[in-house]
């Protein structure tokens, strides 16, 4: 019994009620909950238990009205409903107690002559009747049920066993379980929808409805039951389905669902596209209109919510929020159906997502806008080259207006100035597909010409087809004009650039051919020089040499000129000869000019150079050493580990550069006589003069030093001891060439570095060289 629902039942009366043959029921007017019903209704339909719950009277009959029911009773007529389970009209005496005017009290008319006519409806509905004797096995079935299978009264006996013949095998087992299981139910109604096999072959869909009658005993006794042939009923609701499924597609393709909303409860009902779109399941949508606005963006809100609590139809774009997609748009559109009075009732609608519709409409629009202030021309035609749409640029470069071409050909341009095989192979490109670029002189309506650069691409349909046409043109009159103007400038540039090539190549000629002579010059200078060192060193041999023949004459004259005296002066004068040979050596790899680069061992430059100039320095009281640090320590020599380099030693470690070596020898000499003449000027030949040579290297660098006790440089000249002629010696005594050579063959044709600074002692020459990756060091 229903919550607050106490129908006025008295024992005496449920008793009475319970002994009427007919069905009786009382529901409450206001839920329209049945609260009673006695056992013929409860027989009638299936209920087993009282104490269960009753249906609503709607569930029963269809259209009954509470408010059509008064305390005088009086007579209806109702179909049953679906959920009954019943079939065809029902007449009953309804009437609203006096004494309890919230409560209807109905009762139910079967008799005989409403069977018959009964009977009759189903006849002519097309019902076939069926009933089994579930004792006896006796099974009875009505000629419109045979009809139904194809067969006439006579073709097809009364039995089981017909039954078993008509029904479709894959259907049997299911439809004979189904009843059986029921028959251990008396009064309850079922209904099957299976298949039959028709006389001809084919098979039908039928609906099978029946009830289970109970006996005397209480026990199922019989069952008896409608075939209604649904055949044509099920293609229908296959075709319905098959269009259902169609629309679900379409709806799911276009992203468009649909819905409804109960104006009075503001209760909606959704289709499943519609949960897609707003991404949402059916479990986390509540389903009322405040659940509705809570999902459409704030600023919306409003608008929303007056339309929707309207009473007109509507269209309109919304937004609503959605994770993690974000903002989404949504069309939404509304038709409003009210009831018998005119009231609205409810409000069905359609809804679709257009956020990528809005997004491409927003795209083109923006296309579009480009299209219209993109400062070059641009055309569209069809496949046939009309003119459909120009922009305003197009306008201000021909002169044109959009009236006086849209619907035209683009030839309205053509100036005659360019070939026919042009616009022949233009168009056969773009008709194959391609994209073409080129310049053409096309002409503007007051008649100039222009130049423009025209690019033409096609414009495809979704199946791949051609359909149009996009032309850009950019005006490149002034630009070509610059180009020519440009090439002129150019070519007088460039005659420019030659004749001053020219002069510079001569100037470098020039000045080659007076570095040559310079370079002549100095090593003419240097000749002298050597010539000198040569003489000294050769004195003091030729007069020990002469002093041997003298010893010869008088050893001869005093008898004493025998084998062992001959072979010693012999000795003694082959050993002078050969120093003697060493020094012509020496001058005469001073004096070769070295003509290509090649790799030379420092030590070996440093060592010839001592052995030309050692002698005579020491002569003039002036002492010259080499030093050699081994182990790249890249300090001072006075705090390195170093050893001293001995000209007539070969077993030095090989340190190797890039260049010219005669011409890097006559590098250290001009040096040392630098050096020689500023300790001569400082000691006055005392005797105390130091030239010290060291060479010290790493991976990166070799770095060779002279040093000298010598004045020291002057600082207000040492930015010019490298000039060309620049000299501070007197008239006659120095030609200023020899550090400025020094400083061209050092750095610009071996690459190095020449520098002169002051020391405590006097001056120091530091020559460097970066180890180059084809030596070895």
């Amino acid at each position: 019994m229903p919550e607050n629902c106490t129908p006025p039942i008295t024992p005496d009366l449920a008793d009475f009620l319970n002994a009427c043959d007919e069905p009786v029921l009382f529901f409450h007017r206001q839920t329209q909950r049945i609260c009673y019903g006695n056992a013929a209704l409860q027989n009638l339909l299936g209920i087993s238990d009282a104490s269960s719950s009753w249906p609503f009277v709607h569930d029963l009959f269809t259209n009954v009205e509470s408010s059509s029911f008064t305390t005088e009773s009086a007579r209806y007529q109702y179909l049953w409903s679906k959920q009954s389970m019943q079939d065809g009209m029902v007449q009953l005496t309804a009437y609203v107690p006096r004494a309890h005017p919230d409560y209807v009290l109905m009762k139910l008319h079967i008799d005989e002559r409403f069977l018959q006519r009964f009977e009759q409806c189903l006849h002519f509905s097309g019902d076939g009747l069926w009933e089994w004797e579930l004792l006896s096995g006796t099974v009875y079935l009505s000629p419109r049920w045979k009809e139904i299978a194809g067969y006439s009264d006579g073709e097809l006996e009364n039995s089981f066993a017909s039954w078993r013949q008509v029904i479709h095998p894959d259907d049997y087992q299911r439809a004979i379980e189904r009843i059986r299981s029921l028959s251990q139910f008396p009064g309850r109604v079922f209904q099957v929808v299976h298949r039959i096999l028709s006389k001809s072959g084919t098979f039908k869909w039928v609906l099978c409805r029946g009830q289970v009658l109970p006996g005397p005993d209480g026990k199922a006794e019989r069952i008896i039951g409608f075939l209604t042939d649904i055949d044509e009923q099920r293609k229908i609701e296959e075709e319905l389905e098959q269009a259902r499924q169609m629309l679900l597609d379409v709806q799911s393709r276009v992203s468009m669902g649909n819905w409804e909303m109960d104006l009075e409860t503001e209760q909606f009902w959704w289709s499943d596209e519609m949960y897609r779109i707003f991404n949402v399941s059916a479990g986390d949508f509540g389903g009322s209109l405040n659940d509705f606005l809570a999902m459409i963006i704030p600023e919306e809100q409003p608008l929303v919510e007056q339309v929707f609590r309207g009473d007109v139809p509507f269209s309109h774009f919304f937004t609503f929020h959605t994770d993690p997609v974000g903002p989404r748009t949504v069309y939404m559109e509304a038709e409003i159906y009210r009831n018998a009075h005119g009231t609205p009732t409810r409000m069905v609608g359609l809804a679709q997502d257009v956020t990528a519709q809005r997004e491409a409409q927003q795209q083109n629009s923006k296309l579009s806008r480009a299209l219209e202030q993109v400062p070059n021309a641009v055309i569209i035609t069809d496949r046939e080259g009309t003119i459909e749409y120009i922009n305003p640029a197009f306008e201000q470069i021909t002169g044109y207006t959009r009236e006086e071409v849209i619907g035209r050909n683009p030839n309205v341009l053509n100036s005659s100035s360019m070939p026919r095989e042009f616009y022949r192979d233009m168009w056969q490109q773009i008709l194959n597909g391609s994209i073409f670029e080129g310049e053409l002189v096309n002409r503007r309506k007051d008649g100039t010409l222009y130049q423009e650069h025209k690019s033409i691409a096609p414009i495809r349909d979704t199946r791949g087809h051609i359909t149009h046409f996009v032309s850009i043109g950019r005006d490149i009159t002034q630009q070509v004009q610059m180009q020519r103007e440009i090439e002129a400038a150019n070519q007088t540039l460039q005659e420019l650039n030659e004749g001053l090539q020219r002069r510079v190549e001569e100037g470098i000629e020039k000045q080659r051919r007076q570095e040559q002579l310079l370079l002549q010059q100095s090593r003419l200078g240097a000749m002298a020089e050597m010539m000198s060192y040569v003489a000294h060193h050769w004195r003091q041999p030729l007069n020990i040499i002469g002093l041997l023949i003298q010893n010869i004459q008088i050893a001869h004259q005093m008898n004493e000129l025998n084998s062992q005296f001959i072979e010693d002066v012999s000795r003694q004068s082959m050993e002078q000869i050969r120093k003697m040979s060493e020094v012509i050596d020496s001058f005469a790899s001073f004096s070769q000019e070295s003509r290509d680069k090649q790799p030379f061992s420092l030590v070996h430059a440093i060592q010839d150079t001592l052995l030309l100039v050692q002698q005579q320095l020491q002569d003039s009281g002036i002492t010259i050493q080499a030093t050699f640090v081994p182990t790249g320590q890249m300090i001072p020599v006075s705090q390195a580990d170093t050893c001293p380099i001995d000209p007539h030693q070969n077993n030095y470690p090989a340190v190797n550069v890039l260049g010219y070596p005669n011409e890097f020898k006559h590098v250290l000499l001009s040096i040392i006589n630098n050096a020689r003449d500023a300790i001569a000027s400082r000691f006055k030949g005392s005797g105390q003069g130091f030239i010290d040579i060291s060479l010290d290297h790493n991976e990166q660098e070799i770095v060779v030093r002279i040093a000298d006790t010598g004045m020291g440089i002057d600082a207000a000249i040492m930015d010019r001891i490298f000039d060309p002629y620049f000299t501070t010696k007197d008239v006659g005594k120095g030609t200023g060439i020899a550090l400025y050579m020094a400083k061209v063959i050092i750095e610009t044709h071996m690459g190095g570095q020449l520098t002169a600074q002051n020391t405590n002692e006097g001056a120091c020459f530091t020559i460097r060289f970066h180890v180059p990756a084809q030596v070895s060091v």
